[in-house]
């Protein structure tokens, strides 16, 4: 009798499984650890779910500019940054880059670009006119296509150099 198996890619096996590590390792940091205060033009952002993240700019006094889903650009707590989906979304940790000394990496201009977009409204598409658009935009201080969050690491990566991700002492609840 001839076995009958499904055709499982590996790849898509191991992508889950580094999702699932990134994710582990995100959430005790966000848990046990969670000391960094994101620098003034810090970018920011949390996770939606295990698939996507949201994006933003940090400019200070617990701050975050960021492009909502509905087109606004808006300066709002770390817990409405977090409460997406109308408050379903299980985020409860604002990330922010850091350099190999723990320092987080951030600069006035990228502050200064977001606040002076607060209040405008623009077409939102989440392919293509997003939330990570809005941040890249702000760290170049000009439009930018950004569709991805992996675009807009490589652009942090770009302008600042070798960087990890911690979680900050802004959290869902503050």
């Amino acid at each position: 009798m001839k076995k009958i198996t499904k055709n499982v890619r590996p790849h898509s096996n191991l992508l889950i499984e580094k999702m699932l590590i990134e994710w582990t390792i995100k959430t005790c940091d966000a848990l046990f650890i969670h000391n960094i205060r994101p620098a003034v033009g810090s970018v920011v952002y949390c996770n939606l779910g295990l698939v996507a993240e949201h994006s933003g700019i940090y400019v200070g006094r617990n701050k975050i500019v960021h492009l909502s889903g509905n087109g606004h650009i808006e300066k709002v707590s770390a817990k409405e940054f977090c409460e997406r989906f109308s408050g379903l979304n299980p985020s409860f940790t604002v990330f922010c880059p850091v350099n190999s000394n723990g320092k987080a990496i951030g600069d006035k201009k990228v502050a200064e670009y977001a606040l002076g977009a607060v209040g405008r409204v623009i077409e939102y598409n989440p392919l293509m006119r997003n939330c990570h658009c809005f941040s890249a935009s702000c760290v170049c201080g000009k439009a930018m296509l950004c569709p991805r969050f992996r675009f807009l690491e490589k652009l942090i990566s770009d302008k600042y150099g070798t960087y990890n991700w911690r979680a900050t002492l802004l959290n869902h609840g503050d």
